[in-house]
């Protein structure tokens, strides 16, 4: 029974995907973004090296010290992001 009913939402949800909308809407929209700049790229992909032998003491604060930075400043690369993408997304619907 179950697998029926799988089958047959499955069934629908392949009928529905093909279907083509007419009318204005039916116009591809053309949308030209610009790329986010590389520094987020570069921001976002950079890590904090752990080390895989035994840890002391002083070495574990000073990694837990590392981790807090890297945080910080992921953080203000995620918020810088948010901005930018606020500033594109207000010009976008200005266009538009």
């Amino acid at each position: 029974m179950r697998f029926a009913k799988a089958l047959a939402v499955f069934a629908l949800a392949v009928a529905l995907g093909g279907c083509m909308v007419k009318g204005p809407s039916a116009q591809p929209l053309a949308v030209n973004l610009p790329k986010a700049p590389s520094y987020y790229r570069a921001c976002f992909e950079k890590l904090t090296d752990i080390p895989i032998e035994k840890l002391s003491r002083e070495r574990v604060v000073l990694l837990v010290a590392d981790l807090r930075k890297s945080e910080m400043a992921k953080s203000r690369c995620g918020k810088d992001l948010l901005a930018w993408y606020s500033t594109v997304r207000a010009a976008y619907m200005k266009a538009k």
